[in-house]
């Protein structure tokens, strides 16, 4: 053959497998290689729930027959399933009569004793309210009103209390928060008695002993020894950050999360303290239990969990960007015990490839049903993770 037409083909022969080398190589340079995302690429089943929501608060509650339901503040109603059906079978319940309009939301929901609570916002005409939710007829009954530029941001079931976390703004000014004791579990009511004064942030956490309480706003911890007295400064531990995310009680320790800030330009850190020493004002924390780049949030416990033998807690975190970077990846975390001491990752494909992973994880609510819990975010919707014996959790997105 003439050297003409040789050079063209070995010249071709060559540009294959240097083609072939650059594709593999690109494919590698993202932060999960192109065989790993193949195997990642998990169907999620997906129920009925609005799937771009914030989720403030999640109960589950008898309704009188021996029928457990769920009730979930999703977007602007509540929604309700029986525990035993699937992600397919919520529906919504009509908001009270005074919240039907566009501007209404549920701002929380707790259970306290057996009572379900709900606080409801209502924007254009600036009224708030707080009511139980009976599970049997689905129905409201006030329990009192506030207005004039205040709302009920937030509600906190301890012990035999109902607390609220309560929100005042006039026009043009920046909003500021006060708590509330609104009453024991069947009194609870509104307008409560304020037990702060004024913050420049809302009270996001709260935990008792069934002796102490001690709530949080991003940047404060307070303390009371009694439900009616007002609350007092509590020190925060050396060296965690700026900002506070939760506070749980547990097993004799209070545990505390915080973080560096949400954004936090060239990285950020986040820590989670303990103490045994129930830091009351004047008290002390022990070193940090952990650093991480998560954001984190708040905490829950579950024990009927079979692959975690002397439980484990969970503890949510933000997704937070600097720029273009991630900083926090959002999703949860796992403790085991028995000492509370080593957040782990999630494992499993069904986590990897579920929006979950990647959403600002607000709270965790663990239902009486073992080995199963639910992760509520602030803008992606209600998830139900079913834990294997192995500890990996199959994600639905609810």
């Amino acid at each position: 053959m003439n050297d003409v037409y040789k050079q063209p083909i070995l010249l071709k022969l060559l540009i294959i497998p240097l083609a072939s080398l650059l594709v593999l190589a690109a494919c590698e340079r993202g932060p999960v290689g192109i065989f790993a995302s193949i195997e990642r690429e998990v169907a999620i089943q997906e129920g009925n729930l609005l799937k771009n929501a914030a989720v403030n608060g999640m109960v589950e509650a008898d309704n009188g027959n021996g029928t457990a339901y769920y009730f979930a503040a999703v977007g602007g109603r509540i929604r309700y399933r029986r525990a035993d059906g699937d992600e397919s079978d919520w529906s919504s319940i009509s908001n009270p009569s005074a919240y039907r309009t566009n501007h209404s939301r549920p701002t929380s929901i707790v259970k306290l004793n057996g009572t379900v609570y709900v606080s409801f916002v209502e924007g254009e005409r600036k009224r708030s309210g707080l009511f139980t939710l009976e599970p049997a007829t689905r129905s409201y009954n006030a329990q009192g009103s506030i207005s004039s530029d205040n709302h009920v941001a937030r509600l906190f079931a301890l012990g035999n209390e109902l607390f609220a976390s309560i929100q005042f703004k006039e026009e043009g000014e920046d909003a500021e928060f006060e708590l509330w004791h609104l009453g024991e579990a069947g009194s609870a009511s509104l307008p409560g008695a304020p037990i702060s004064g004024l913050q420049e942030r809302p009270f996001i956490s709260a935990a008792t002993d069934e002796t102490n309480y001690w709530f949080i706003t991003s940047d404060a911890i307070f303390h009371t020894g009694t439900a009616v007295d007002e609350v007092a400064p509590v020190d925060k531990p050396a060296a965690i950050g700026t900002s506070l995310g939760g506070v749980f009680f547990h097993g004799g320790d209070l545990y505390l999360s915080s973080r560096d800030g949400r954004t936090a330009r060239g990285g950020s850190t986040g820590y989670i303290s303990v103490s045994d020493a129930l830091p009351t004002p004047g008290g002390s924390w022990l070193a940090p239990v952990t650093e991480s780049d998560r954001a984190f949030t708040d905490f829950a416990y579950a024990a009927d969990i079979d692959a975690f033998a002397d439980g484990v807690l969970f503890i949510g975190t933000y997704r937070t960007l600097s720029g273009r970077s991630v900083v926090s990846p959002g999703g949860y975390m796992e403790i085991p015990g028995a000492a509370f001491d080593s957040p782990q990752r999630p494992d499993g494909n069904s986590y990897q490839a579920s929006e979950l992973s990647k959403s600002a994880v607000m709270q965790i609510f663990v239902p009486s049903q073992g080995n199963t819990i639910f992760a509520l975010t602030g803008g992606r919707g209600l998830w139900r993770g079913d834990y294997d014996s192995d500890g990996v959790a199959t994600w639905v997105w609810e």
